[in-house]
């Protein structure tokens, strides 16, 4: 298999995104709660998740739990970590966590166990970090991650649960937009680095089709920059040099595209 660094990074950033999405309402972990401060827990080790995670049950019990469920931070002089309902073993209602704070850090509601309308997450400074909304349990519609400063990390469009559309994905030191066609990257993916494009790639139904690698390099004599721009044409059928010209202020250094 050939080495492939844009289709790496692609798998990397669409992983991460991933990520984002399977983020749960749980940031504790169980020895972090005083399960004799409340009558359930969904934390207490002894709950079961089956049904590919889908339902919570008590050992040797074949329906599921029926109850609210009040989970307490350990010295955390009465804290909430989280608090929601079940219906037979499913979470029903509204559901929310806390950070120990006391800042919220999830929130969604769910009908039969699955996600409805808008699922929330922040940092424990307050900032939204995640915001999504669902479906008949299936992502639907625009949806955001922001890092702790409250800059957005991410922008995807879902439909009937897949991404579809333009997508926007932020990384230290780079930025891709790229589209989406039925969950899958089609069409053109570019990556930008401090403003101006470094590279390109063409997808068709999430298989790499093409690429095009650009190199800036820049050279300081007389505290005057020259910035040279090249492309690397090993493989040109990724290369969309009007698109390039359009989204990036470099020129070569005499002042000529290549």
């Amino acid at each position: 298999m050939n080495y492939n660094p844009i289709m790496k990074k692609l798998l990397l950033i669409l992983l991460l995104t991933l990520s984002f999405q399977v983020f749960t309402a749980q940031n504790t972990n169980y020895y972090e709660i005083d399960f004799t401060l409340s009558e359930f827990c969904d934390d207490d080790p002894k709950v079961q998740y089956r049904n590919n995670y889908s339902q919570i049950f008590l050992p040797n019990q074949e329906k599921g739990i029926s109850a609210t469920s009040i989970c307490v931070f350990k010295d955390g002089y009465g804290q909430y970590s989280s608090k929601g309902d079940y219906l037979d073993g499913k979470k029903v209602g509204r559901h929310i966590a806390w950070w120990r704070n006391g800042q919220k850090s999830f929130e969604a509601n769910f009908i039969d166990g699955k996600p409805e309308g808008k699922w929330l997450n922040w940092y424990e400074n307050g900032k939204k970090r995640f915001e999504y909304n669902h479906k008949d349990g299936k992502t639907e519609g625009k949806s955001f991650a922001w890092g702790l400063k409250g800059e957005i990390l991410k922008e995807h469009f879902y439909e009937n649960g897949l991404k579809e559309g333009r997508a926007f994905l932020r990384s230290p030191g780079s930025t891709v937009e790229g589209n989406y066609k039925a969950g899958m990257p089609d069409g053109n993916w570019t990556w930008f680095a401090g403003g101006s494009i470094w590279k390109e790639a063409i997808f068709s139904k999430g298989k790499l089709l093409g690429e095009c690698n650009i190199l800036l390099t820049e050279d300081r004599s007389d505290n005057v920059s020259l910035l040279t721009f090249s492309i690397f044409k090993n493989d040109s059928s990724g290369c969309d040099i009007e698109s390039i010209k359009v989204n990036t202020p470099f020129r070569t250094n005499d002042g000529r595209w290549l």
